[in-house]
């Protein structure tokens, strides 16, 4: 099952996913400059989903890598097919 979120606030968002079951956790970034509210949204979701994997995909993904990997997320991808490869590994 895939639930989709957007248009909703940094605290709106962190509180649907706290309240959530997911057992995968699929962000998308869109270029360098969505970077800072990712890093502050993968922080949040780091303290209140300490356990689920995270995945952070995009077109952008090869040229933002080095400051991805700062964030610690369990997983990156470029293409829809990567993502569905790496979400398939992270939750077996």
């Amino acid at each position: 099952e895939i639930d989709l979120k957007s248009g909703l606030s940094h605290e709106d968002l962190v509180s649907e996913i706290k309240q959530s079951e997911c057992s995968l956790i699929g962000l998308s970034v869109s270029g360098e400059h969505s970077i800072r509210a990712l890093s502050r949204l993968v922080i949040a979701l780091h303290i209140c989903k300490p356990a689920t994997p995270i995945i952070v995909a995009g077109q952008s993904i090869a040229d933002l890598k080095p400051v991805i990997d700062l964030m610690s997320v369990d997983g990156m991808a470029e293409s829809i097919d990567e993502a569905k490869a790496v979400a398939e590994a992270l939750i077996k």
